[in-house]
């Protein structure tokens, strides 16, 4: 399984991702993405520092892409092809807050945007995150234990799909968030 960094802009992409569950590229830079992001691929999100307003330069999910390639049949985001994708964990993790612990940030690169790029799939110089790196991310983003609805973590109620229940970072279903509470109260 390859994790890659997919970096994002906080308003348009990120929540069209989560609401619509698809991830998207658009021609001509779609060749390089659909060969490296193929089904059973983990994308991790990190939202830049341009244009945003609460998840400047922060982690903000795992999602696992659970689809192939197809013709986007609408404009979303003015992506050409997209591929369906579910959430793994959703949450927040500020860089500066992990970055020395992320050996693809410490390999001895210029700077962070360098080092953030060498992980992309768009970068033909790229190469997958290390494992260990994409598994603190998520337990980074599963620590924050208290469960609430995605949309509140996500915010803008009004425009999110609920999909699930956030409980330790993981996305959960109804059911499961129900056996997950009766196990802790032993019921």
């Amino acid at each position: 399984m390859n994790y890659w960094l997919v970096i994002v802009r906080e308003g348009g992409v990120f929540m069209s991702i989560v609401e619509t569950g698809l991830f998207g590229c658009r021609d001509p830079e779609c060749g390089l993405l659909m060969t490296r992001v193929r089904p059973g691929t983990r994308l991790v999100l990190f939202v830049s520092g341009f244009g945003c307003k609460s998840y400047c330069k922060s982690f903000v999910g795992v999602f696992e892409v659970v689809g192939d390639w197809t013709k986007a049949s609408k404009k979303l985001s003015d992506w050409s092809h997209v591929i369906e994708v579910k959430p793994i964990t959703l949450g927040r993790v500020e860089l500066g807050r992990i970055a020395n612990k992320l050996s693809f940030i410490r390999g001895g690169r210029r700077s962070i945007t360098e080092a953030l790029h060498s992980v992309d799939p768009s970068n033909p110089k790229a190469m997958p995150m290390p494992i260990e790196d994409a598994e603190l991310i998520i337990n980074e983003l599963r620590s924050q234990s208290i469960p609430k609805p995605v949309i509140e973590v996500l915010g803008e109620r009004q425009r999110v799909v609920l999909r699930g229940w956030l409980v330790g970072g993981q996305v959960l279903r109804l059911n499961q968030l129900l056996r997950a509470l009766m196990r802790r109260w032993r019921c």
